[in-house]
């Protein structure tokens, strides 16, 4: 494959995409293929995208799980009962909604169905090199050039590199647990994929989040007892929506017992299912530093892994050197060669894709023209950033409470951030700001609205569909107006039943069983 050249008069800018066919890959594809559209006679842009499956849709696109004592993970972590944990208006890639009558929080199959018909719409399958695994990325300073190794034997060489691999294959199985090696029946979730294994066991599943409370909801019904086990929980021996509450696990035993941070424990216990998280793995990338970054050190030369996040990154995006004045060492990548895509979390996460590609073609103008990013500026807002996660956390170890935060945008602060990137795209020109935003790079107040309101809507919508009502609440709803309209209908409905509910409640409080005297 070749290499940055000059071809018909034309500069060529070589772009390649690692992990192309999953959604943060499909969205950069779109995003700069528009951008070369409206390029100039003079400059071209040749962009590809490598794909290590054999079809798009990255974790979206389902498989069978690898045995759990496999050292590769499966590669896909959907389980069978898997839906979308916020309403798909909110995530839907940019002016390509969902169809009409979709159900507000679909299940994995239509989301597939979706990402296909993403790629067909704007034709970008041609693009994208299927069965193509890069297994070694490496930046020449001297060349200013990458060289890509695929596993097809093949080489590629360009300008820029764009990395969208997303980070929920390599499962974090945390260290501080005690016994899980001599205990045979644990698992990651990763390689869960219906409670059909566990029936009439005794499961705990360990972790809160979106796995963590879709596995302990599927189990009920048919493990024996399931035990979820989170920090921050207290124990409880009530049964609530059929399980069991536990703190942090400590450590399990051969026999089955498993023991608690707060000294309780359970006995013969069947099966422990970590639902634990992913952590960070750019092994192709042999430049970054698998390490926390060094203490005392604000900008490294290197990016560095710390297995939960990427430091230093500006805009969560690109290597920040350290300032000119700080160092005589060139730094391992520079700013303009390579973009990651799709790092940030607790949050809406393909239109921020979407708008981080917006900010990567900036980003990468700014190799024949620094002066379109202000680094500087970017060194201010990161210490910014650490600055605020160290003030909220004054007790948390620093090194630690940085690595687990940097990343996490939970609520407002990822509209925020939409905000800033689509700002660092048009240079912080107000006139191209709002250019950019009648172009559609604008989210709508409902949007904001809708997600804050996530939880409750997805709790109701789970009591529509057991009451057989959902196609009727969505037969024919396809427009934004729409699912504004069914969105409130489903929290009119959520605070009608709880009203209800504390009627019931009082009415059986109140009640008194007499007896003869």
């Amino acid at each position: 494959m070749g290499q940055s050249q000059v071809t018909s008069g034309k500069k060529v800018k070589r772009i390649a995409i690692i992990g192309g066919g999953g959604p943060a890959g499909l969205a950069t594809l779109r995003v700069f293929r528009e951008h070369i559209s409206q390029l100039d006679a003079e400059e071209t842009w040749d962009i590809v995208a490598f794909e290590a499956r054999e079809d798009i849709g990255g974790v979206w696109f389902r498989s069978s799980a690898t045995p759990p004592d496999s050292n590769e993970p499966p590669p896909s972590a959907i389980y069978d009962c898997l839906m979308i944990n916020i309403p798909h208006p909110t995530m839907s890639l940019h002016n390509f909604p969902f169809p009409p009558s979709t159900y507000l929080f679909p299940n994995a199959d239509v989301v597939i169905d979706y990402i296909h018909s993403y790629a067909d719409h704007f034709n970008i399958r041609q693009y994208i090199k299927l069965n193509h695994k890069v297994t070694r990325a490496e930046w020449d300073n001297s060349k200013s050039e990458w060289t890509l190794n695929l596993s097809t034997g093949e080489t590629w060489k360009g300008d820029h590199v764009i990395v969208a691999s997303g980070h929920y294959h390599f499962p974090r199985i945390p260290s501080t647990i005690t016994g899980l090696k001599e205990f045979k029946n644990v698992i990651h979730s990763a390689w869960y994929r219906n409670a059909t294994p566990f029936k009439d066991k005794k499961v705990v599943v360990v972790g809160g989040g979106p796995s963590g409370r879709d596995i302990t909801a599927d189990l009920v019904g048919s493990a024996s007892e399931v035990l979820w086990s989170v920090r921050t929980h207290t124990r409880s021996d009530k049964e609530e929506n059929g399980l069991k509450k536990r703190v942090a696990i400590k450590g399990v035993e051969v026999d089955g017992k498993v023991t608690y941070e707060d000294g309780t424990s359970d006995e013969n216990v069947d099966w422990v299912i970590l639902a634990t998280g992913y952590k960070f793995n750019y092994s192709f990338l042999p430049q970054i530093v698998e390490a926390f970054p060094p203490s005392g050190v604000l900008f490294p030369p290197a990016l560095y892994n710390s297995k939960y996040h990427l430091y230093p990154l500006a805009q969560h995006l690109f290597p920040l050197p350290p300032p000119p004045s700080q160092t005589t060492t060139s730094p391992t990548i520079p700013p303009s060669a390579i973009a990651f895509i799709g790092l940030p979390s607790r949050l809406s996460p393909v239109p921020i894709c979407e708008v981080q590609a917006l900010a990567a073609i900036r980003l990468f103008q700014s190799a024949s023209d620094p002066s379109l990013v202000d680094l500087d500026s970017q060194r201010r807002k990161l210490l910014e950033r650490r600055n605020q996660i160290l003030t909220s956390n004054p007790n948390a170890p620093e090194e630690e409470i940085l690595a687990k935060l940097w990343h996490k945008m939970p609520d407002l602060e990822q509209y925020e951030y939409r905000k800033e990137l689509v700002a660092f795209a048009a240079g912080y020109d107000e006139d191209k700001i709002k250019e950019l935003e009648q172009r559609g790079w604008k989210f709508e107040d409902w949007v904001v609205e809708a997600y804050m309101n996530k939880d409750v809507l997805r709790a109701e919508w789970r009591d529509v569909e057991a009451c057989g009502e959902a196609d009727e609440y969505v037969r024919g709803v396809g427009t934004s107006e729409g699912w504004i309209m069914l969105m409130n209908r489903l929290l009119e409905r959520a605070k009608r039943r709880k009203g209800e509910l504390a009627i019931l409640e009082e009415v059986a409080s109140s009640n008194v069983m007499y007896t003869s005297p």
